[in-house]
């Protein structure tokens, strides 16, 4: 069970990595208002969830080969997906909040809810599966 913890808190680096390069790109000024004409932000988003994807794909990998059987899987991923979903409640809701008076969410906003969307649920299948397998 050693492994799968290994392989748990590499999951949980790799996302966070993503997690903090995502918000310096999304907390520069001109990311959110010039969102369309800016193509480097776009291919360097997507190299990031790239790159966080391609370490899940090569932990599974790993994982299936040395026939690790992982209990809590299901577990974590029915956590990860209910916390997902009051994250994407909440920030929509702050969004809502914070451009009513504007009429519109601008664009940029859009697309960081979907890009963290994917970085959330997967720190949060990360955290919850090396929790459960902390008890093992």
């Amino acid at each position: 069970m050693k492994e799968l913890k290994t392989l748990g808190v590499i999951r949980i680096i790799t996302w966070s990595i993503v997690a903090v390069f995502m918000i310096i790109i999304f907390s520069r000024e001109s990311t959110i208002a010039m969102w369309g004409d800016n193509q480097t932000k776009t291919l360097l988003l997507a190299v990031l969830i790239a790159f966080g994807l391609g370490a899940d794909l090569v932990i599974r990998i790993i994982i299936k080969r040395k026939g690790i059987e992982n209990d809590n899987n299901y577990k974590a991923i029915n956590i990860g997906l209910i916390t997902t979903l009051l994250y994407v409640f909440i920030i929509t809701i702050i969004f809502y909040t914070k451009f009513e008076e504007l009429g519109v969410v601008p664009v940029g906003w859009l697309w960081f809810i979907a890009y963290s969307t994917i970085v959330f649920v997967n720190i949060t299948f990360g955290v919850c599966d090396l929790l459960f397998n902390q008890r093992r």
